[in-house]
């Protein structure tokens, strides 16, 4: 069972998956009734599929054209995870970059 709209699965589009190929698997999605979170990174498209594992098990993702990989997700912190998105999370605060390969330290009174 999902758990607060966390992903059960990942999908990994391959690397020459066509825009259309996408839009299938996301509408296939759609019509079992499962949500889907997609983030389009440098090297690939994953979709996070978020709905009941039972249901989720009985579609045939892994023959849909374009899809590489179907990988369960079975660690907490789902939305986090560098599964869901490889990109590293850069946060600007006021002109200052936190994050990847920029350091900040920050202090206040104890």
């Amino acid at each position: 069972m999902a758990v607060n709209g966390s992903p059960e699965l990942l999908i990994v589009m391959g690397a020459g998956a066509s825009p259309d190929q996408t839009e299938h698997v996301l509408a296939r999605l759609q019509e079992a009734g499962v949500q889907a979170r997609v983030q389009r990174g440098r090297e690939a498209t994953v979709i996070g599929a978020i709905g009941e594992r039972e249901l989720l098990a009985t579609l045939p993702l892994e023959g849909f054209p374009g899809v590489e990989q179907v990988l369960p997700i079975l660690k907490p912190y789902k939305l986090v995870a560098r599964e869901v998105s490889p990109d590293p999370t850069v946060i600007d605060v006021d002109g200052h970059r936190l994050g990847d390969s920029w350091f900040g330290l920050i202090a206040g009174p104890c």
